[in-house]
């Protein structure tokens, strides 16, 4: 019964990897399926879109950090409250269409997901902390912007990291983009600094 489940799924998921064009038809991995491969620390399939759009190409690398802190953030506390910056909000909807149409992919091609779920584990709470921080504002002042909690920013800063270092040498050795493989190694450098990436909180 288990194996016949893994198998069910599988079908399943290749179906999803066949129509979004991460294989083709002999199932031979294409360019959006190397990309894929590379991503460990976020949803591979969201991030693979996003790069593949193109939508951080002109992003400045503060912007780039604070609308990727959306997809390693998935704790929330409430309603999902509106930036105070235009361009994060309109990265963000852009990060929920982007959600949405692979939601719905997954969901017809009988993935076990449920489209709506999906869409919401992406959480825009942490992108005005994390544009601030990237800004050079003090760790005390970004911790004033949010009621989430300071360790909580701590982890969030961290996974951000990790998947900007993935998406650095994404853009520079599989899709050849040397200006955005640049522009992200700038948000790594804006965002890992100070108290949340010491060594001990007592040093």
């Amino acid at each position: 019964m288990l194996e016949e489940w893994f198998s069910s799924e599988l079908k399943n998921m290749k179906r999803v990897l066949r129509r979004m064009e991460y294989i083709n038809r002999e199932d031979v991995v294409d360019t959006r399926g190397r990309i894929a491969c590379e991503v460990s620390a976020g949803d591979e399939l969201m991030i693979t879109e996003l790069l593949i759009s193109g939508i951080f190409n002109k992003m400045e690398p503060e912007v780039i950090a604070a609308i990727l802190s959306s997809l390693v953030h998935s704790e929330s506390k409430g309603e999902e409250k509106p930036s105070k910056h235009a361009e994060l909000n309109e990265g963000f909807e852009m990060i929920k269409s982007t959600a949405e149409r692979v939601a719905k992919i997954l969901a017809e091609c009988k993935v076990g997901i449920k489209e709506e779920e999906y869409v919401e584990k992406f959480k825009p709470d942490m992108m005005d902390v994390t544009y601030e921080w990237c800004k050079g504002r003090s760790f005390l002042d970004v911790c004033k912007l949010t009621d989430i909690f300071e360790g909580t920013i701590n982890r969030v800063f961290k996974r951000l990291e990790e998947l900007l270092r993935q998406l650095e040498l994404i853009a520079k050795n599989k899709m050849d983009n040397l200006e955005l493989s640049t522009k992200i190694g700038a948000s790594i450098e804006k965002l890992k600094r100070g108290i949340p990436f010491s060594g001990s909180l007592y040093l």
